[in-house]
């Protein structure tokens, strides 16, 4: 009789609870009439959106106006969402430089911290680095397009996976609108052994928490570089895991940014 460890239990957990959230076609229609629900009824936003708790303490502070002096204030301003992309290519070596900055390992001054003596721009539960960067370029200069690449942190460098995609099917596994053309795609995914092994089902809370840290990294360095971006959830796990050639279980796509030029 063959026992399964406990991260081996956390795992195969993960797999059945992550796949209650994948978008198929069936359900992205009921998903997507209930967005634009919501983004056309004003009055079902406002009972959602920008509701303040209230208490009966006195308030302890208040915040004055917003420094626009500082280079942070001035990042955080101009980081918005948009879905309005011009038509004008990115560089490859601007793609490089965002994820130089936001997603490849650093070197230490003490390289005792880490056993591999390198960090990266934002945190992770037991430095264990569970969620991975893909990138699906659709205009990018320099590199033929459509093509699929990873990010190899450890080596520092963007390894190309699929340089002849198929243009249609990457949208399609987007799940992107045909007025919506950014100059390249950013997919996380999650390897859920990875992130279980240590700290079993919570490792999926805080692979989710570590793919959200890199995103805001990769959105803020993004602005210094002159790239729009957004969030995108509405794309095909399925299908991107397909186009990645990740199998889905141990490893799944959980989120996607589009970036490119306003």
């Amino acid at each position: 009789m063959v026992i399964a460890t406990p991260d081996q239990t956390a795992t195969e957990f993960i797999e059945f609870t992550h796949e209650a959230t994948r978008l198929y076609r069936e359900n992205r229609i009921a998903w997507g009439r209930r967005v634009a629900f919501f983004n056309n009824n004003s009055r079902a936003r406002s009972r959602l959106v920008d509701v303040p708790k209230a208490y009966a303490g006195d308030a302890i502070f208040a915040a004055p106006e917003d420094d626009q002096a500082g280079l942070l204030s001035r990042i955080l301003l101009r980081r918005k969402s948009t879905r309005n992309f011009s038509k004008s290519p990115v560089p490859i070596s601007i793609v490089g430089d965002l994820f130089r900055q936001a997603v490849m390992a650093r070197k230490l001054p003490d390289p005792s911290e880490l056993i591999n003596g390198r960090r990266r721009s934002y945190s992770s539960a037991g430095a264990i680095y569970a969620v991975e960067h893909y990138i699906i370029g659709l205009n990018v200069d320099g590199v033929p397009n459509p093509f699929i690449a990873y990010c190899s942190p450890q080596n520092r460098k963007i390894i190309m996976v699929e340089p002849k995609a198929d243009r249609n099917e990457l949208r399609k596994a987007l799940g992107l609108e045909q007025a919506v053309l950014p100059a390249f795609a950013v997919v996380q995914t999650i390897d859920l052994e990875r992130s279980t092994r240590k700290y079993q089902e919570r490792g999926y809370r805080f692979a989710l928490i570590e793919a959200g840290l890199a995103c805001q990294t990769l959105c803020l360095i993004g602005v210094t570089l002159d790239l729009g971006s957004v969030i995108w959830g509405g794309h095909f796990d399925h299908l991107i895991d397909r186009d990645l050639r990740v199998l889905g279980t141990h490893e799944t796509a959980v989120n996607t940014i589009l970036f490119g030029r306003i």
